[in-house]
């Protein structure tokens, strides 16, 4: 199975940490998406 997020983060040398901060998300909704728990909310 092919992690994009993962590989994207790879390909542009980010870390979860990195990638978190410049998207504006935390650490934890990155490592959740990578292991495709991430659970949208709409508040």
């Amino acid at each position: 199975m092919n992690n994009t997020l993962k590989v994207f983060r790879a390909m542009h040398d980010l870390s979860q940490a990195q990638l978190a901060e410049d998207i504006g998300v935390s650490r934890q909704t990155i490592i959740s998406i990578e292991k495709k728990k991430y659970k949208k909310r709409i508040s």
